[in-house]
C-alpha cells in the first residue's frame, strides 16, 4: 500500500479513526486522475454518437457542464496535493469530494434522461452501458470512502432507472429491472470492498503503534542498563613471548 502524505509519527498524536478516514480520503483523491479523464473523453464520445439522435443544444450544454465540472475537480485535486492536509483536516477535503462527486452523479443522471432515446434500442442501451460501466468503476475509485461513492453512484443511475420504469416500451421495463438489480449488487460490492480496505488500514496503524511502543521500550531498557566498563590496566603475564612453559622456565 502506498505511503501517506503525512508523517507516520502522527499516528501517536492523532486518533486512529481520524488516521483511517484521512487515508481513505487520500486514496479517493489519488484515484481522481483517471476519473477526470473518463469524465472528459466519454461525454465527447457520447455527444459524437448521439449527435443526430438528440437535441443538439441540450447535448452541447450537457457536455459543457461536464467539461466545466471536470476542470473544477482538477483544480480541487491540485489544491489538495499542495495543501497536503494533516489527518484532522481531512474531513473538510472529504466534503469537497462528496460535493463534486454528487455534482458529477447528477450530470450523468441527467444524461440518462435527456440523452436517452427509448425509441432506439441501440442508443438506449448505449446510455445504460455507459452508466453501468461508470458505476462499476466507481467501486474501485470511490469505495475507499463510502460517502463519495453513494454521492456519485445513486444520482447517476436512479433517474435513468425511474425513467425506464415509467416507460411503455418493453426494453425500458427490462432495462429498469436490470438497473435496479445492478444498483443493489454494486452497492453490496462497494460496501464489502470498503470494509476490507478499512480493516487493512486499521491493522496497518495498529502495527505502527506496536513498532513505536517496542522502540520506546527498547530505548528505555538501554538507558536503564549501565554500560560495561573496560579496564585500561594491562593484563599481567608470566612470559613476554609466546613460548612453552619449559622455555619460559629456562629463561628465568
Amino acid at each position: 500500500m502506498a505511503r501517506a502524505n503525512y508523517p507516520e509519527e502522527m499516528a501517536a498524536e492523532t486518533p486512529r479513526d481520524a488516521l483511517i478516514r484521512a487515508e481513505q480520503i487520500r486514496i479517493v483523491y489519488k484515484n481522481t486522475q483517471l476519473v477526470l479523464l473518463s469524465n472528459i473523453v466519454i461525454p465527447l464520445c457520447l455527444l459524437w454518437a448521439l449527435w443526430d439522435a438528440v437535441a443538439r443544444p441540450m447535448a452541447l450544454v450537457w457536455v459543457a457542464l461536464m467539461l466545466g465540472l471536470a476542470a473544477l475537480r482538477a483544480g480541487l485535486l491540485i489544491a489538495y496535493r499542495r495543501a497536503a492536509p494533516p489527518p484532522l483536516q481531512a474531513p473538510r477535503w472529504g466534503i469537497y469530494l462528496i460535493v463534486s462527486a454528487f455534482a458529477a452523479g447528477c450530470l450523468w443522471g441527467a444524461a440518462g434522461v435527456v440523452l436517452s432515446v427509448p425509441d432506439s434500442p441501440v442508443q438506449f442501451s448505449l446510455i445504460m452501458l455507459i452508466l453501468a460501466g461508470l458505476g462499476a468503476g466507481a467501486v474501485i475509485s470511490f469505495s475507499a470512502y463510502l460517502p463519495v461513492f453513494h454521492a456519485y453512484f445513486l444520482p447517476s443511475l436512479l433517474p435513468f432507472m425511474v425513467t425506464a420504469m415509467l416507460g411503455h416500451a418493453q426494453i425500458q421495463v427490462v432495462m429498469a429491472i436490470a438497473a435496479a438489480m445492478f444498483v443493489g449488487a454494486i452497492s453490496f460490492f462497494a460496501f464489502n470492498q470498503h470494509n476490507v480496505l478499512t480493516q487493512s488500514l486499521r491493522l496497518r496503524f495498529e502495527n505502527l503503534d506496536l513498532v513505536a511502543q517496542l522502540t520506546v521500550q527498547k530505548e528505555a531498557a538501554e538507558r536503564a542498563t549501565p554500560p560495561r566498563r573496560v579496564s585500561s590496566r594491562p593484563r599481567a603475564t608470566t612470559c613476554d613471548s609466546p613460548c612453552t612453559p619449559w622455555v619460559c622456565s629456562s629463561r628465568r
